[in-house]
């Protein structure tokens, strides 16, 4: 590490935070710590690091997760080369992501075709949907019942960001074409109840 800037900052109630060096092309390397003393660096207890962003360019990026709301941590800052000198920028935002809220049991019948997004409210897009049984047709969001049985399947929709995510639940019950019987006949004699 040379040529090396510290920052301190304060985690936010989520506990995830992104360190963001892009918006100039400068090839450095980010790392966290959680500090005892800041004048003894074997309290020093690294966090992450990291020396590119996505896609392997230059300017880092680094997400935080699970940081104790409230509390204070060092970011470290050095260019990658022990030579290169130029500017940086550094931003610090939370990482807060949702998967939404369940509306509720989803009621269908055998045969039909549900968008899993018309179930839930208020979620991050980008987001991917499991199902709990597998099934044939299930592509993204749409669930289709038909030739499956009449009960209660269950989804998940999961949020990701880095190492931050959010997961929601929510079910479909499917329900079989009502039956009022097979026809029948009986013979009675006249006046007989």
């Amino acid at each position: 590490m040379n040529s090396s800037v510290w920052y301190t900052f304060t985690a936010p109630a989520s506990g995830n935070v992104r360190a963001n060096a892009a918006g100039i092309n400068f090839d450095g390397q980010l790392a966290a710590y959680e500090v005892t003393d800041c004048n003894d660096f074997a309290t020093y207890t690294l966090l992450g690091a990291n020396d590119d962003g996505p896609n392997n360019v230059n300017p880092p990026l680094l997400n935080l997760c699970g940081l104790t709301p409230g509390a204070q941590y060092y970011l470290m800052y050095d260019p990658f080369s022990t030579t290169a000198t130029g500017t940086y920028n550094l931003t610090l935002t939370e990482v807060s992501i949702t998967a939404g809220s369940d509306n509720g049991l989803v009621d269908i019948c055998l045969g039909d075709t549900v968008d899993l997004f018309t179930n839930i409210a208020g979620n991050d897009a980008g987001g991917v949907w499991y199902e709990n049984i597998p099934t044939a047709n299930f592509s993204d969001s749409i669930f289709v019942s038909a030739g499956l049985a009449s009960q209660v399947f269950g989804f998940e929709y999961v949020v990701t960001d880095g190492c931050a995510a959010d997961t929601i639940s929510t079910f479909v019950e499917v329900y079989a074409p009502s039956s009022a019987g097979d026809d029948g006949t009986i013979l009675a004699c006249q006046n007989e109840p």
